[in-house]
């Protein structure tokens, strides 16, 4: 089941969004951020027991992936350019505030919108990725220190993704360096979550990988400190109420690494899910309802008081 109708919006950076919107004057919404290599078909399900709840929904395809532009530069893809598209969105849409849920690099784009857009955050939730304040970033060093920590580079098959892309195109456990390519190139296989339907199979396999890497290619050139540096450090701790959803077994995102970052936040509340990367996925009653109470706990309700 696709996420539909659709709409389009062209955004001040000249690329046009193809977007899901159930947003009304009378509901609080919620932003839903998808994550690499996927489209906002992810969030189908999370998207249907909100709404049944009274909540309306954003979800757009961000840029490089699904029915959105794809294009080719890493300047494109900084998180906090990305925000401000969907910024504009929501302004397109007359949502004046909203709840922003991301996962994986929606996760990055969603601390983004919250950083830049406070006033417009009524709550962030990270399924997956936590959030890292604006820095320089070296992945020689963050695949150096997490194999020293770990045993394996949580980043490792960046490598690939960036040079390597013909291996994405051609062939459709890969964390420390190198593993992704040998995998590739032998062809192997591994058992599909049930949560894989055909759905996630056809887009995966429709994706201009050479567009979908630049969120990858981005961070290696650091572009996005060069254009979040101007924000002032006592902005950086994040002050809105926040809920990281981790994984128990997520080789991107250890525990210890997820854990490490929660002094970043003002008041945030940690929900490590049992599974992997795509826990909110395996676990979707859990991961709705531990942002449901997110919400009730800060009287953020489906309809909005006073109108």
């Amino acid at each position: 089941m696709n996420i539909a109708p659709r709409k389009n919006f062209r955004a001040s950076t000249g690329h046009t969004y193809n977007y899901y919107s159930s947003a009304h004057a009378d509901k609080t919404t919620i932003l839903f951020i998808h994550g690499f290599p996927y489209t906002a078909n992810i969030w189908r399900k999370h998207v249907a027991y909100f709404e049944t709840r009274g909540f309306g929904c954003v979800v757009p395809d961000l840029l490089g992936l699904g029915q959105t532009d794809k294009p080719h530069s890493p300047e494109d893809y900084c998180p906090k350019t990305s925000a401000q598209s969907l910024a504009e969105i929501l302004q397109y849409e007359e949502v004046q505030d909203t709840v922003v849920v991301g996962h994986d690099w929606g996760s990055q784009i969603a601390s983004r919108f919250a950083l830049f857009h406070p006033e417009r955050t009524l709550a962030l939730v990270l399924v997956a990725v936590p959030y890292y304040p604006p820095g320089s970033f070296d992945l020689d060093a963050v695949n150096n220190q997490t194999e020293q920590a770990f045993g394996h580079s949580i980043f490792g098959y960046w490598y690939t993704f960036v040079n390597e892309t013909n291996l994405l195109e051609d062939h459709r456990n890969f964390m420390p360096r190198g593993a992704l390519k040998t995998w590739l190139e032998n062809d192997q296989k591994c058992e599909i979550g049930e949560y894989v339907t055909d759905l996630e199979r056809t887009e995966f396999f429709a994706n201009d990988w050479k567009a979908a890497i630049q969120y990858y290619q981005c961070y290696m050139e650091n572009l996005p400190w060069k254009v979040e540096q101007e924000l002032p450090r006592d902005k950086f701790v994040l002050e809105i109420p926040s809920l990281m959803i981790s994984a128990t077994d997520d080789a991107c995102a250890p525990l210890p690494v997820v854990e490490s970052t929660l002094p970043s936040f003002k008041n945030v509340q940690h929900f490590p899910l049992k599974g992997g990367h795509h826990g909110f996925l395996e676990q979707l009653n859990e991961t709705n309802q531990a942002i449901l109470s997110l919400l009730q706990q800060n009287s953020i309700f489906a309809q909005k008081r006073g109108l």
